[in-house]
């Protein structure tokens, strides 16, 4: 029985190494395919510069709750001023021959009143925080559509490179098509991160447009 049991296994072994072999093969050729764009930025880098420039990230919305529970004890400074004449005229004749006298008293009132208010109610429950978490749900909602398109981007743009390698089109129409299609996700890549995505490609020695 262990006579029978040895060729048994392998065989096995054999079928398994002879199938595993091409599959093997191919995957090194993809890998070897993907290096070749090693000198790009990755997905992450793309990610977390696409929402910088978009000012989405975490210090603004720190910023904001920090703005919001601040609020609460700062008071609300008023300031007035007033300004008050009064004008006390008295005219006096002396003698029918003699000049007519006036006396005039003015009296100048200036006021400056300056006042600090603070609203207890904000100190337990301030109402800028309802304000603070509406432009959160806006800034997770732009977040989450950033991130969507410039991982759709990204990867349409990396699939027409793997392509325009291993399955370039035959005429030379569709190849003009899919370089402009090329260029056009390179564009909108850099429109979404400032121009970072053409500036490392040229860091790296490499034409971003070509």
């Amino acid at each position: 029985m262990k006579h029978l049991m040895i060729p048994v296994l392998f065989l096995f072994m054999v079928c398994t190494l002879i199938e595993s072999s091409p599959r093997a093969q191919s995957n090194a050729e993809a890998m070897r395919v993907l290096k070749r764009f090693k000198h790009e930025p990755n997905i992450r880098e793309m990610q977390k510069k696409a929402l910088s420039y978009a000012l989405v990230n975490q210090n603004r919305i720190r910023g904001l709750f920090a703005r919001a529970s601040v609020s609460g004890w700062l008071p609300r400074f008023r300031a007035r001023y007033q300004y008050n004449s009064e004008d006390d005229r008295s005219t006096s004749f002396p003698t029918p021959t003699s000049a007519i006298l006036t006396d005039q008293d003015t009296d100048l009132d200036h006021r400056l009143e300056f006042r600090l208010e603070w609203n207890l109610s904000d100190l337990i429950f301030n109402r800028n925080e309802l304000s603070v978490y509406k432009e959160l749900k806006k800034l997770v909602e732009l977040r989450t559509d950033i991130l969507k398109e410039i991982t759709k981007l990204y990867f349409e743009r990396r699939r027409l490179q793997v392509d325009l390698i291993l399955a370039p089109p035959r005429s030379l129409l569709n190849r003009i098509r899919r370089i402009l299609r090329l260029q056009e996700l390179t564009a909108d890549l850099d429109g979404l991160t400032g121009g970072h995505f053409s500036r490392r490609l040229k860091s790296a020695g490499h034409d971003p447009y070509k």
